[in-house]
């Protein structure tokens, strides 16, 4: 069970609590993999290096439930399929983990309907850096990470567009641009409480003072903060395991 308090979109100056229950597992095999470095098909791997695919998701938001976007079109959920390279630098080392990623995102809108299943809405990349440290003999692990993201221009117009008919009086028309889409900084701490349950805990920081639509009228606000909480129960285990990190 993951609880989120994140902002409805880059800029947005309100935040929302979500608590989601959901089948988490961890499998590690040749080609496919789901561990502490995402979810993801490999298509290329070696002790440093490796390509593959992951996926991602965004909730979808109801603007009436915005005080920027009032009138305008909810936002529908976002899910992505992501070409991704990474990088290990610290590969033989236990203890600590540090690795570069870099991402690029086909981004998709849907509706969950067979009218509107899937649209596209462009594409973005992020270079990202992930630092963790696990305390020699001891269930406790810090993770963070820091990193940028850039949007196609038909990406950053989902959240940052204001068409003529969407005008109003604090709302001025608006075109989005190509560039940066926000900075993003993460931290937060996993703690193993015996064979089967694992909890962890974390937060956000997003920051827009580079944004290339820093000066849309739907940018409520230039620093994001956020947390997340899980609870992870494993029920089970196969009999056959590689070492656990």
């Amino acid at each position: 069970v993951i609880t989120l308090n994140l902002p409805d979109y880059p800029g947005s100056d309100n935040n929302r609590i979500r608590a989601v229950p959901f089948p988490y597992y961890v499998y590690r095999g040749r080609y496919l993999r789901s561990d502490d470095e995402g979810t993801r098909a490999r298509l290329l791997a070696s002790k440093r290096f490796e390509t593959g695919l992951s996926f991602g998701f965004n909730f979808p938001v109801n603007s009436g439930d915005n005080p920027v976007r009032q009138g305008m079109p909810d936002l529908d959920a976002l899910m992505t399929i992501v070409p991704r390279i990474l990088y290990r630098f610290l590969p033989d080392i236990s203890a600590h983990k540090l690795n570069f990623t870099f991402a690029t995102r086909a981004v998709f809108s849907t509706k969950f309907s067979f009218n509107n299943l899937f649209r596209s809405e462009g594409f973005s990349f992020e270079p990202r850096l992930s630092y963790w440290y696990r305390w020699p003999r001891s269930s406790t692990t810090l993770f963070s990470s820091l990193g940028v993201e850039f949007g196609s221009a038909k990406y950053a117009g989902y959240f940052y567009n204001v068409s003529p008919a969407q005008v109003t009086a604090s709302r001025p028309e608006y075109a989005a641009r190509a560039g940066v889409i926000e900075t993003s900084m993460v931290a937060g701490f996993g703690q193993q409480l015996g064979d089967d349950f694992f909890l962890f805990a974390g937060g956000s920081w997003r920051n827009l003072d580079l944004s290339a639509n820093r000066d849309s009228p739907l940018v409520a606000a230039k620093d994001n903060l956020g947390f997340i909480f899980g609870l992870v129960w494993t029920f089970f285990e196969s009999e056959d395991k590689v070492e656990r990190l």
